[in-house]
């Protein structure tokens, strides 16, 4: 664990490692000098996964010098320009998806003589630069980054000699990093955790290969929600453990722990000092965003439970009213709660929000018609659904099939069920629930020689029909 004092903390770190635009801690700065200068034996490549403009780089390749050289610093990124996010770091006016490595070459020429940029799809890419003494890793923004780093650079690490350096290790989206790497005591002994900054630096204890039981492919299904919370409660009991709070909280929503974390939250925000307090609640925003943007896990987990009154406070928790899926979400509640007029402003809403309306969403709405008796909206909506969307779910095509025998029992309008089962039976000739549908509609219509034939057609095709009882009770 991290030494007291921290040696690195004296170290001068020089202008032409400092004024390159970058998003590290001096103490991180300090640190990678120091991690070059006196830990590294020259057994190995000293590389730098996702160095940006190249202040990672620069103070890697200032420590490579300051311990007499004998190693050049392999930068590896894709280097495309992100206007979006980058020109707010750097107002450098590039092209989006331009090469920028010309910029980092001018921002790192103090080290031209220390370090290589390559660019390298880390998707995609291979390692042959032989063993690798020090990983220092910023591009692990994904868990399909992860697994990639893991599976192309993992070979050359070196039992009890390779450092891996995670300068993402404590940041909040990033929170899959404590789960990887502290899931595997046996496989990564952790050498330091910075108080300043993000990083912490792992060393390999076994190789890492499958033979060493290394997961191929880490995923959110890794873990247990269980797991989640022990491996990030032990580090927020460590001293200054808080830091990495958020990421704990963005985790817990990413495995629908919802309660947990509003418990988490609420004892982050109590304990922060009124400077950190705006940070916090700026972050957490974020990570409710980010999860936010996962699919709204949670939020639906108490909607189908019937936990509306959870519901609620996840929705106001994450503003959902300001997004169109969340509209959708808002919506469904109302539905549930009886309110279907209030439900379908809200669907309405999404639809005027942009919100891709699939055909969950076009039944919740075709529901909510039926129950305010706009039967005409609700049929049209259901069979245009049935006919635009061929590869419909058995079970979707069967609630949609529901709601359209809804209609037609309320409104008895013949011409229009007749019209109906004919263009759907055109469009599926042998689709058993819709046969059933228009056998349904036949014999109502008293045409029992017609529904006995599209029933028999349906039982051929499916035999044993467990539809020929739902439609007709």
């Amino acid at each position: 664990m991290q030494e007291e004092p921290r040696p690195w903390a004296s170290l001068v770190v020089p202008d032409a490692v400092a004024r390159i635009p970058n998003m590290l801690t001096r103490e991180e700065q300090q640190y990678l000098i120091w991690v070059t200068s006196a830990l590294r034996r020259g057994s190995g490549a000293v590389v730098d996964l996702g160095p940006w403009l190249g202040c990672s780089s620069a103070a890697l390749a200032e420590g490579v010098r300051r311990s007499g050289g004998g190693v050049r610093v392999q930068s590896l990124d894709l280097f495309e320009w992100r206007r979006d996010y980058m020109e707010g770091y750097c107002p450098a006016d590039l092209p989006e998806g331009s090469d920028f490595r010309p910029l980092f070459r001018e921002q790192t020429a103090a080290y031209s003589d220390t370090i290589d940029a390559e660019r390298m799809d880390l998707l995609a890419g291979t390692w042959r630069g032989g063993p690798i003494e020090i990983l220092f890793v910023d591009a692990a923004k994904s868990w399909d980054l992860t697994n990639a780093i893991l599976r192309v650079f993992g070979p050359s690490l070196v039992p009890g000699e390779s450092l891996v350096v995670l300068q993402d290790f404590k940041h909040m989206p990033t929170f899959w990093l404590p789960l990887v790497f502290d899931s595997r005591p046996d496989l990564w002994e952790e050498l330091h955790d910075l108080a300043s900054g993000d990083t912490a630096t792992y060393r390999l204890r076994a190789p890492l290969d499958a033979a060493a039981g290394a997961e191929a492919d880490f995923s959110k299904d890794s873990f247990r929600a269980e797991q989640v919370v022990e491996i990030f409660s032990r580090r927020l009991e460590r001293p200054g453990g808080r830091r990495i709070g958020l990421s704990y909280y963005r985790a817990l929503l990413t495995y629908d722990q919802f309660g947990r974390a509003e418990e988490l939250l609420a004892k982050l925000l109590s304990a922060a000092s009124p400077q950190e307090l705006a940070r916090l609640e700026n972050s957490a925003k974020k990570a409710r965003w980010a999860w936010r943007d996962e699919g709204l896990q949670p939020l639906w987990g108490a909607i189908q439970t019937g936990e509306l009154d959870l519901a609620d406070r996840i929705a106001t928790a994450f503003e959902l009213a300001e997004e169109p899926r969340g509209m959708v979400a808002i919506g469904r509640i109302a539905q549930l709660r009886g309110d279907h007029r209030l439900a379908l402003d809200w669907f309405e809403r999404a639809q005027a929000g942009g919100a891709s309306i699939d055909h969950s969403v076009v039944m919740f709405q075709a529901t909510s018609w039926v129950a305010t008796r706009q039967f005409d909206a609700a049929t049209r909506a259901i069979v245009d659904l049935l006919l635009s969307e061929p590869a419909l779910p058995k079970d979707q095509r069967t609630w949609a099939l529901f709601i359209l025998r809804d209609c037609w029992r309320t409104q008895r309008n013949a011409e229009v069920a007749l019209t109906s089962c004919a263009r759907l039976l055109e469009r599926h000739p042998d689709s058993p629930e819709i046969l059933v549908f228009a056998s349904m509609v036949a014999r109502e219509c008293e045409n029992p020689q017609r529904a006995d034939q599209l029933l028999g057609r349906a039982r051929v095709l499916d035999p044993g029909n467990a539809e020929t009882k739902w439609m007709f009770e």
